[in-house]
């Protein structure tokens, strides 16, 4: 598992790489952090972030 670690304004995200997969594009990333909230990066460009979503 990976670590990667962002900053919201009320938040220290410490994201953890839960799974990936490979599609014709490259690899997609599956991450969450210990709140609860989600995100999934882009293929191969992990700074591409496609999507967030934050605990309740």
């Amino acid at each position: 598992m990976n670590a990667y670690t962002t900053t919201t304004p009320t938040h220290h995200h410490c994201w953890t790489t839960a799974s990936h997969h490979r599609t014709s594009e490259g690899t997609i990333s599956y991450q969450h952090c210990s709140c609860g909230a989600q995100r999934i990066l882009a293929p191969a460009q992990e700074a591409n972030l496609l999507a967030v979503v934050e605990a309740g």
